[in-house]
């Protein structure tokens, strides 16, 4: 047989093996550094995307954080604008006109009474003490004592001797109360070492003496009992805003409705002694000039 007739396998199979090489892809240098490469411009675009995004996120906390302040601000000045309290008017008081002197800060008012129009300075508005309140009858009983000509006495207690603001409080009373009564002075009890100074107490009160006695006590008040009144402070300065409150509610620029107890007054026999049917709403601002003729 003939040798060269037979297949030559080692031939056939170098073949096929080349043949196996062309269809199998061979990835050359430049391929491999070309998926590097993409690889790597990938990371650096993400990076970059990163980077925008946090400059983004850091660029919004930064204008937050002013914004947020501003509102903030913005809410604390709606709440303490809507907490303020409404500004009160001192200019004027049921039907008063009040203005605080440049000199001494006091309050200023005019009340047309039957002498005339009398100017007064005051150390409180009436406003500062509207709360302090009593037994406004009293009035009533002043106003029985100046038809009766007669006179209304401040009486110190010794322990406010030599002090002037309590001259003060007697002060802020007498020199209203003047305009219609007459008006004296003393102490409640003799002063050691002064034995000509003159003794005025409640128990001279009367028809025609009324009579207010100033002392110091463990409360701030004032008592009225007929033809006797008290103004107890707990210390100098409170007896002058004390005598304030009663003088203003005496002249009805506080206005408190009248309390009559029947078993002290006689309304009746009042009324028709002093010939005012209009008591009852009145105050010593109601007395004419003519009154002390009568």
């Amino acid at each position: 047989m003939d040798k060269s007739n037979k297949p030559n396998k080692s031939h056939k199979s170098v073949q096929g093996s080349k043949e196996n090489k062309k269809d199998t892809p061979i990835l050359s240098e430049s391929s491999v550094f070309k998926v590097k490469g993409d690889s790597t411009n990938s990371e650096k675009k993400e990076e970059k995307q990163s980077k925008k995004k946090s400059s983004k996120h850091s660029l919004l906390l930064k204008m937050g954080i002013p914004v947020g302040i501003i509102i903030i601000l913005a809410i604390v000045y709606l709440l303490v604008s809507t907490n303020k309290p409404a500004q009160v008017d001192y200019s004027q008081y049921n039907g008063y006109y009040f203005n605080k002197t440049s000199d001494l800060g006091l309050w200023r008012t005019t009340l047309k009474t039957g002498v005339g129009d009398v100017v007064y300075d005051f150390y409180y508005h009436p406003l500062d003490v509207e709360n302090i309140s009593y037994n406004n009858s009293l009035s009533l009983y002043i106003i029985v004592v100046a038809k009766n000509n007669g006179n209304f006495t401040v009486a110190y207690s010794p322990e406010l001797s030599g002090f002037g603001k309590a001259a003060i409080a007697g002060t802020e009373v007498t020199k209203v109360i003047g305009t219609y009564i007459n008006v004296n002075s003393g102490f409640t009890e003799a002063l050691p070492g002064y034995p000509d100074l003159p003794i005025h107490n409640c128990s001279e009160s009367g028809p025609r003496v009324h009579v207010l006695e100033f002392s110091l006590g463990e409360k701030n008040e004032i008592i009225s009992d007929q033809y006797c009144s008290k103004i107890i402070g707990t210390d100098l300065d409170n007896l002058i805003m004390l005598a304030d409150a009663y003088i203003y509610r005496v002249m009805g620029i506080i206005k408190d409705p009248v309390i009559i107890d029947p078993n002290k007054l006689n309304v009746t026999s009042l009324l028709n002694k002093l010939n005012n049917t209009e008591l009852l709403n009145s105050s010593l601002t109601n007395i004419t000039s003519d009154n002390s003729s009568s």
